[in-house]
């Protein structure tokens, strides 16, 4: 897309926010990335079009370009200009649009980096926290990037300053964003950008410049930022992600603090100053330290570890019990060296061949918790998941022979009958992400007639977390109380995925 686009919401009011970041205006090419956007959002009922004001810039040529494409009156057509200064045009809740579309690339590209049991972050700032802000992973694209400058043009007086600094290189994009935009008008800031290496400023003997502007990537508690004016108090600095209950006094293009919750999806928000009375040290979580300019897992603070029987996941004792005794884990699977399927694979054949115990748990499981009146069973698209599903299918053959249930492959979900009332399972020998799950989730949301169960053998996500989320993904149903979503898994693993970065703590057990 080469422009960004996104909906703003306020007021029961769709307005579609269109940010554009050349010189030319080109109405063909809009249309073909509003057709895009419209693909997946419904229509809105208002336009906002923000655009660099220049001379080959006319207003009423975009106004009636943009009528022509959206099918909308004029009067619900709003075009803003800005210049080298950012957004001279005050209109009524400007702020609340352009943090709508900053918060939505933050909510979108996963900017809150999360652990789980076995580690935690050591900050910059020498906390220790179950979460990072990452800022450099919302700068991915060019239009999201400009748009997140020209924000920070509104915030931040840059044509007084002589150089800028940031506290990572992951952020440089945004000060080359500025001098971008401002090389629309052909006063291009050529001042010099680089790092300062966040808090090790001090100790590698960074020199803060008079009249310097100085952004800094994220912050919980703006310590950085008192640190620095400590040594330079005539300095601009800007937080380009605060996440503060208190801002007031500091700069920033955007506070979190108020949908934190959200952004952290449940972890926990405790963090703690140092080693001496942090609880996850005291859980045995290993430390993973975030050093310098870049996340870099394997830096981690090496320490001697007892694992004990209580370190013991839960379900640990099924699976050896039940799936490694009968040998159905093959790792590496692939037909030679060079294959590419490199994943971990669950057997499930091989497992209801050779184990009495797994047959019985899992008809057992089928009896007690699936419904009897499922009519059609869905399997994703690989042979264990096909076995299963035939499985299931005997036992409701056999035991209502009246009402044979039909079994079908995903991807002939597109053929069904979407009004006719169904009970549907959708069965998976093993889930590793929940991705094939979610896809089939969003195929099947127009079959408004039908309860949808979910069915894997075994669950086996990299965490308790991501697990719970696709359940809660799984189970919405919208407005329909009558028909429900249900998930269903006969035994659960919490394991990484082989072909993935995992991060790996390096522990000397006693």
């Amino acid at each position: 897309m080469r422009y960004f686009i996104y909906n703003h919401l306020a007021d029961n009011k769709v307005s579609t926010v269109i940010f554009d970041y050349r010189k030319e205006f080109f109405p063909e090419e809009i249309r073909i990335d509003l057709r895009e956007f419209y693909q997946h959002f419904e229509s809105c009922r208002e336009i906002i079009y923000l655009y660099p004001s220049l001379p080959c810039r006319a207003k009423e040529l975009i106004i009636n370009g943009l009528s022509d494409i959206s099918n909308l009156e004029r009067a619900n057509i709003c075009v803003i200009p800005y210049n080298e200064d950012g957004i001279q045009t005050s209109i009524r809740n400007l702020e609340q649009i352009l943090r709508s579309g900053i918060y939505g690339i933050i909510k979108s590209r996963n900017v809150i980096m999360g652990s789980d049991d076995n580690f935690h972050y050591v900050l910059p700032s020498g906390k220790h926290s179950p979460f990072f802000i990452r800022t450099g992973n919302i700068l991915l694209y060019n239009e999201e990037i400009y748009f997140l400058g020209l924000c920070l043009l509104n915030r931040c007086t840059v044509s007084s300053v002589d150089q800028i600094t940031c506290d990572t290189s992951s952020i440089l994009h945004l000060a080359l964003a500025l001098n971008y935009i401002r090389g629309l008008f052909d006063r291009a800031l050529e001042i010099p950008i680089d790092s300062f290496k966040s808090y090790s400023f001090k100790r590698e003997g960074y020199l803060f410049k008079a009249r310097t502007l100085v952004l800094i990537s994220a912050s919980n508690s703006g310590k950085l930022e008192d640190e620095i004016r400590t040594h330079e108090r005539d300095l601009e600095i800007v937080t380009i992600i605060l996440n503060s209950k208190d801002g007031h006094g500091r700069k920033f293009l955007i506070n979190i603090y108020s949908e934190f919750d959200e952004l952290v999806a449940g972890l926990s928000k405790n963090q703690f100053h140092n080693y001496n009375g942090c609880e996850y040290c005291n859980r045995n979580s290993i430390p993973v330290l975030v050093r310098s300019e870049q996340f870099m897992p394997s830096r981690v603070s090496n320490q001697r570890v007892d694992i004990k029987i209580k370190h013991k996941p839960e379900w640990l004792d099924n699976i050896i019990k039940i799936f490694c005794s009968n040998k159905a884990i093959r790792a590496f699977k692939g037909d030679d060296i060079k294959s590419k399927k490199r994943e971990i694979y669950i057997d499930v054949e091989t497992l209801y061949d050779k184990s009495t115990t797994f047959k019985e748990e899992f008809f057992k499981y089928v009896k007690n918790h699936l419904p009897l009146s499922v009519s059609l069973i869905i399997h994703l698209p690989d042979a264990g998941s096909e076995f299963i599903s035939k499985r299931i299918a005997e036992f409701y053959n056999e035991n209502r022979p009246e009402r044979e249930v039909q079994v079908i492959h995903a991807r002939d979900i597109m053929s069904l009958d979407r009004e006719r009332e169904n009970i549907i399972l959708v069965v998976a020998s093993c889930l590793t992400s929940g991705n094939k799950f979610n896809s089939i989730s969003r195929d099947l949301r127009d079959f408004e007639r039908s309860s949808i169960h979910y069915f894997t053998v075994l669950s086996r996500l990299s965490s308790k977390r991501k697990l719970s989320i696709l359940k809660g993904n799984l189970r919405y149903r919208a407005e329909n109380v009558k028909y429900v979503n249900k998930y269903h898994q006969l035994y659960e693993a919490t394991l990484g995925v082989a072909n993935s970065v995992r991060i790996v703590p390096l522990i000397s057990v006693c």
